[in-house]
């Protein structure tokens, strides 16, 4: 009997409890009933020593944090057509990739990326420790990756089949594990955000649409994902991992300012669940952040003239913010000329997902700057940034902190129209930090029932002197309405109970 991805990672949970990860302790992502915080202790004292990788997915890190040198052999791209160094057999010619960081400040060395390791070498090898075939039915499970090899077909009528079973008050499931519902009787489309799918979102059929794309794209991704698992031996250990990673986030409780390190954000488990859960909440807080710019006539200006519209994402992952880019403005005047999407990140392992999804993708780290010369690019639109203020952009006088508003500024000044963030908590130091440089920042969300941060506009002199304060159509209604969630506000009353954030449900 098949089983589903959720018991291979219950099974991985087990079998990591009782140190019988063998495939894990081949493969070095601390098996042998070794944990990760272990491992991080172990090679902390080579922090500053160059680690040569010789199995695909040994990944010793230094602390697993900003800090030392890296040169990570367990990296993948997908880079013409091929996947390098996913496996044992896939091997690197020359220096691989090598991170060196001084306080943070990264900056990568992408020579030497000639991998002899195919695509089909990645296939193979994974068939060596495993029934490749039963074990990608296995993970794919109806819950999860779609099966590739299978044809598309007809969506079954409610309650037909499982998925799509109906539930009262819900309607139809739209997805295949229970993160979209959609009524007709009623059109309202309900979907999650959250881990436990405890707390409700609610659209139309517009918003519905939209999020079917999401559903349709992310199948894509997570096949990629599982591809990895596959590589890297023991995927069920290695997806209890990851899940163990992205929920007690281990180094977001120690004292660095980050959700999870370097390496940690490379681990295919916890990308696995990132994929899984994230999604919904990147690209819907990106929708309504666009439409909210939207609406305050941030996209009124014409087209480019003679190229596409470009838009940036930094520290975009693997492109949800850019997907629903594509999805707002690809209709809109000022890309008439076309859109051009870049996406970039400091974990050079997102690569594979951002093109899967059409997106180019260039390792860059805002605290190195150049962000016109990392990309290669003249001109640039619009840069988005979410959720990385609060790493980069958070202490007024901090001096890397505020090197970084100084290099936003920049942007600013060499022609970039906006800068638009979505952060996590409603008081985003760095909207202070930008108005003390002399930039506009427009908070695009309603300040009536106390500060929210959350959503805002650095603009550029020319965009500023023509964004509007308020939005000109506050009575139509958003496509994602209470995106980010607000109705907290009203149960700790309002603005004259307006604290700190309240978003500590997402998870």
């Amino acid at each position: 009997m098949d089983k589903s991805l959720d018991e291979l990672v219950r099974a991985g949970r087990a079998r990591h409890a009782s140190g019988k990860g063998s495939g894990m302790r081949q493969q070095g992502w601390g098996g042998g009933g070794e944990s990760w915080e272990r491992r991080d202790r172990r090679d902390s004292q080579g922090a500053r020593d160059t680690v040569h990788m010789r199995d695909g997915w040994d990944n010793r890190c230094a602390q697993g944090s900003r800090d030392g040198d890296y040169r990570n052999g367990g990296v993948w791209d997908r880079l013409g057509g091929s996947i390098q160094n996913a496996s044992r057999r896939a091997s690197w010619d020359g220096a691989g990739r090598t991170r060196s960081a001084t306080d943070g400040a990264a900056s990568y060395d992408n020579r030497g990326m000639d991998s002899r390791g195919s695509y089909s070498d990645t296939r193979a090898s994974a068939a060596h420790n495993f029934q490749e075939g039963d074990l990608r039915k296995r993970l794919r499970d109806d819950r999860h990756a779609p099966d590739l090899d299978r044809q598309p077909q007809r969506r079954k009528s409610e309650g037909e089949g499982h998925g799509n079973r109906a539930q009262d008050g819900k309607g139809v499931m739209l997805d295949d594990e229970g993160y979209l519902w959609f009524d007709e009787a009623s059109g309202v489309c309900t979907y999650y955000q959250d881990r436990r799918r405890k707390w409700p979102f609610h659209t139309d059929s517009a918003g519905k649409e939209h999020l079917e794309a999401l559903v349709r794209a992310n199948a894509t991704l997570r096949a990629l994902n599982v591809e990895l698992l596959l590589a890297a031996g023991e995927p069920g250990q290695i997806a209890a991992e990851g899940e163990r990673l992205y929920v007690e986030k281990p180094t977001l409780r120690g004292n660095q300012n980050v959700t999870w390190s370097f390496d940690e954000y490379g681990h295919p488990g916890l990308q696995l669940h990132y994929l899984k859960l994230k999604s919904w909440q990147r690209f819907t807080e990106t929708y309504a952040l666009l439409e909210r710019a939207s609406r305050v006539g941030l996209f009124d200006s014409a087209a480019p003239d003679g190229r596409p519209l470009r838009v940036v994402a930094l520290g975009g992952g693997p492109g949800y913010e850019l997907l629903a880019t594509r999805r707002f403005l690809e209709a809109k005047p000022c890309a008439l000329a076309g859109l051009e999407l870049i996406n970039t990140d400091v974990q050079p392992t997102w690569r594979g997902y951002s093109e899967a999804l059409g997106f180019q993708f260039h390792v860059f780290d805002i605290f190195s700057g150049g962000l016109f010369e990392a990309i290669g690019v003249s001109d640039i639109d619009y840069v988005i940034i979410s959720y990385v203020m609060i790493y980069i952009a958070k202490t007024p006088g901090d001096p890397r902190h505020e090197a970084v508003c100084d290099e936003l500024k920049r942007l600013l000044q060499r022609g970039v129209r906006a800068i638009i963030v979505s952060e996590r908590s409603e008081t985003t130091p760095a909207c202070r930090m930008m108005e003390s440089r002399g930039v506009r920042v427009v908070r695009l969300i309603d300040q009536s029932m106390g500060v929210d941060e959350r959503q805002s506009l650095f603009l550029a002199d020319a965009a500023a002197q023509t964004v509007g304060s308020e939005p000109a159509d506050t009575h139509r209604k958003l496509t994602f309405p209470n995106v980010p969630f607000e109705e907290h506000k009203i149960k700790r009353g309002g603005a004259a109970g307006a604290g700190g954030s309240q978003t500590k449900w997402y998870s």
